[in-house]
């Protein structure tokens, strides 16, 4: 039978993934040792992995400790032991006593000490420290700072940080080469490294986050200089878009008899690029509520892969978004659609458009966090959009798409009944469009009630037409009779095995 589609609901789901690529090189310094030689009065080193990106500026530190160790100090410069370089480099502390680990950085005052925290030089008495950064400071140089224990019950003690900032420091104290020998911390083909893991650690912090004790119950070392690094070249991959999926999902009451033709259409937000979608073409939104301006991608869905999923069909979309949209919220609005097709013996109400939908609104970031989003639109009885609903309306006007009906005529909620089904019988809809007088058989095989103010707006209780004559006014001689298996007026009968045709 020739049905009106149905669309009962609309919803979609998104994802985002984040898309690198490669932009070019880094030159990184790296050196690695087991089990290095020295003391394990402080936690018995397992392992120790140092390296600095000559490119970035990034200097990254790991060290694998027995479970006894609670944080360590260290200093890392191009080559000699850093101990009893003052004024040169920078002395790293990291404090592991807190769910939350801690790294503080001093200018390094040469001495064979833990002291730089309090003492800023080597000279006799004691000197204000030289404060470099810390951790605690939420704009610090320290991209990460990490306390992991791996199966063993061994603490990998790690850190990383822009060495660029540190070694843009000028020291209170210089050494005896002057402001001009300071490095911060940075290494090239050699590496000197000066590490004391510490135990029964104790410690607290001001207000800017910097030591004001760091007390132990012992330390270990390991003590190196001039250590040959490994160069490795590294591509460079950054950010470019981001990729979004929306799986979209229409449920058509009307698909059985073939006559209909079935579509989805989402909107391509500004600036988004289709990068996956079948069967598609793209349209302006001028037929689209108060959307004139945007694009839809439109895509005909199989009327079989509807037959497959009962009426359902989920649709996926994949979009390259621009990373300016990363941050915000974005609306995408999605509708289903179908329409009616002319087919040979019968009348066809021309582009009987039925369209559901709503707008999906989402932020970005709640798509890498949440794994998508998803809804339900729906209108009611005063056109205004509501979620959770199973509805369906005629939102979409404009020729091109397929809106409107007979010559002209735009259905909207009020002259289609919301969840209007395969069989709605139509009398002379709006002065006779679909059958004035001798304009062609007055038939049709829709479903419900009377549409408009013509002639057919009186219904029975039930909602079925009963002014088949057509004057407005319903009489004996007009109300059909109704059951589950026919309609008949006075003169036809639509059966089962003739549910198409009534004529009069």
């Amino acid at each position: 039978m020739d049905g009106v589609a149905d669309p009962t609901a609309v919803c979609a789901a998104a994802e985002a993934d984040l898309i690198e690529v490669a932009c070019g090189t880094q030159t990184v310094q790296c050196f690695e040792i087991d089990n290095p030689p020295g003391s394990d009065n402080g936690g018995d080193i397992q392992h120790v992995m140092t390296s600095y990106n000559e490119s970035s500026g990034e200097l990254v530190f790991s060290m694998k400790v027995t479970d006894e160790a609670d944080g360590f100090t260290v200093a890392i410069n191009d080559g000699p032991n850093p101990k009893g370089h003052a004024g040169e480099m920078s002395l790293f502390y990291f404090d592991g006593t807190a769910a939350d680990p801690t790294v503080t950085a001093y200018a390094y005052n040469g001495k064979n000490t833990q002291t730089s925290w309090m003492d800023g030089a080597p000279e006799t008495g004691t000197q204000a420290p030289d404060q470099i950064a810390t951790s605690m400071d939420p704009g610090s140089p320290f991209n990460y700072v990490e306390m992991t224990v791996d199966e063993n019950g061994d603490k990998i003690m790690s850190f990383s940080v822009d060495a660029n900032v540190l070694g843009d420091h000028v020291p209170a104290n210089p050494g005896p080469g002057g402001a001009d020998e300071w490095s911060g911390a940075q290494f090239g083909e050699d590496v000197g490294i000066w590490l004391h893991p510490v135990r029964g650690l104790e410690t607290s912090y001001d207000d800017n986050g910097y030591l004001d004790q760091w007390s132990i119950e012992g330390q270990g070392w390991y003590d190196t200089a001039n250590q040959p690094t490994e160069e490795k070249i590294e591509t460079v991959y950054e950010p470019d878009h981001y990729e979004v999926s929306v799986d979209v999902e229409g449920t058509f009451g009307d698909y059985t008899d073939g006559s209909e033709a079935h579509y989805m259409l989402v909107e391509v937000p500004e600036g988004w690029t289709v990068t996956g979608a079948e069967n598609y073409e793209f349209i302006d939104g001028a037929g689209a509520e108060a959307l004139p301006d945007a694009t839809f991608l439109r895509m005909e869905i199989d009327n079989d892969l509807i037959a497959d999923g009962g009426g359902s069909v989920s649709v996926p979309v994949t979009f390259e978004a621009p990373l300016s949209d990363g941050e915000g919220a974005i609306d995408m609005h999605v509708y289903a659609q179908s329409l009616e097709q002319v087919l040979d013996g019968e009348s066809n109400l021309d582009n009987n458009a039925y369209t559901a939908g709503g707008v999906m609104t989402f932020e970005m970031a709640d798509l890498f966090e949440d794994g998508g989003v998803s809804g339900a639109w729906g209108k009611d009885a005063d056109g205004n959009v509501i979620e959770g609903a199973a509805w369906g309306g005629g939102a979409w006007f404009d020729d091109e798409v397929g809106g409107g009906a007979g010559d002209d005529q735009s259905w909207n909620d009020d002259d289609f009944l919301l969840g209007g089904g395969n069989d709605l019988f139509l009398f002379n809809a709006d002065d006779g469009t679909f059958g004035g007088d001798g304009e062609m058989p007055k038939w049709t095989d829709l479903v419900e009630a009377g549409f408009g103010d013509g002639a057919s707006v009186a219904v029975d209780e039930d909602g079925w037409t009963t002014d088949i004559e057509g004057d407005g006014e319903t009489d004996d001689d007009d109300l059909p009779t109704r059951d589950d298996d026919r309609i008949s007026t006075e003169e036809n009968i639509a059966g089962l095995d003739d549910p198409d045709r009534i004529e009069w």
